[in-house]
């Protein structure tokens, strides 16, 4: 918990010195966005970069039931 409370707090700094009072503003609107999943995260696939994943691989599993980032990454 120590060293995720230092981490927030240097973030926090970095973000002040660039947007100022807005900076929490700016921190909740960008961990508020999806991230795009640089490897595959599980099955045959695992560990693949996105983008050597076979497109048809990634078209199935848009079909299916994903977590916010991952539905992010494959569409």
């Amino acid at each position: 918990m120590v060293v995720l409370e230092a981490l927030f707090r240097r973030i926090h700094a970095k973000m002040i010195e660039k947007y100022g009072a807005d900076a929490v503003e700016h921190m909740i609107e960008i961990s508020s966005k999806p991230s795009l999943i640089k490897r595959m995260p599980f099955g045959k696939h695992r560990g693949i970069k996105m983008e050597d994943v076979p497109v048809d691989y990634l078209n199935w599993l848009s079909t299916t039931d994903l977590d916010e980032d991952l539905e992010y990454t494959v569409s």
